[in-house]
């Protein structure tokens, strides 16, 4: 059996912003591994910045 996959984009609260992911492709059920996933984006794209205080998730939107 094939497995499904989904496309997320997970919205984070940065210091108190809102941050959207890339969209992220995952099996139904493993809401967990794309929320890390997003979280090492965020930590990517912010490399070269200021290190945020606070990081915290926020909502996964299902994309179609």
């Amino acid at each position: 059996m094939k497995k499904k996959l989904q496309k997320y984009i997970i919205t984070l609260i940065v210091d108190n912003k809102e941050w959207n992911s890339q969209p992220i492709e995952g099996n139904i059920g493993d809401l967990q591994n794309i929320i890390d996933q997003a979280f090492e984006q965020h930590r990517i794209s912010r490399f070269f910045t200021i290190r945020p205080k606070n990081v915290e998730f926020k909502r996964a939107t299902l994309l179609k």
